[in-house]
């Protein structure tokens, strides 16, 4: 709880709100559900309908994209490899010299 007695959260999701909706959920179960039956359907998806090809198709089309961008990506990245970048200037001096205590 914030100072004052002032909970923001309280003005998005109050317990007397929480209470209200759960009440609301039992009293709809109760008239879906009895005590022999429930005909009660999930929200969600309907599990009836194929949704799995579309699914397939998204992930294919995404690989697709990524094979796409890999093969077309600019030639300054082609030939980076795990090995360490080399210097822009290839003759840097000198090293410098130790501290003097």
């Amino acid at each position: 709880m914030a100072e004052g007695g002032f909970d923001p959260c309280e003005c998005i999701c109050s317990h007397e709100g929480a209470m209200r909706r759960l009440i609301s959920m039992l009293r709809d179960s109760q008239n879906t559900c009895s005590d022999s039956q429930c005909d009660l359907q999930l929200p969600g998806p309907d599990a009836n309908q194929d949704g799995g090809y579309f699914m397939m198709m998204m992930m294919m089309g995404w690989l697709v994209l990524a094979l796409v961008l890999f093969l077309f990506r600019p030639t300054s990245m082609r030939g980076r490899g795990d090995d360490k970048p080399s210097p822009l200037n290839q003759d840097p001096g000198p090293p410098p010299a130790p501290p003097v205590d």
